[in-house]
């Protein structure tokens, strides 16, 4: 997996995929705080990593989670 870190400033974009799947947008930065939008395509889930990892990395092994049948 790689990794890339970039400064952006308010109003300025990050895409990502080739055919812009998902943007990530700066809004303001507040403080230490960054307040940002990201869109993305309606089968893409978008979730902060605590949650992420509630519905996916923490459920038990053989347990269905989302999505699952």
């Amino acid at each position: 997996m790689g990794k890339l870190t970039l400064s952006r400033l308010p109003g300025q974009t990050i895409v990502i995929g080739a055919n812009a799947e998902i943007t990530v947008t700066v809004l303001r930065l507040r403080g230490r705080h960054v307040d940002i939008s990201i869109s993305a395509e309606d089968h893409v889930p978008v979730n902060r990593l605590e949650v992420y990892e509630q519905k996916f990395v923490e459920r038990a092994p053989g347990e269905d989670g989302p999505g699952d049948t």
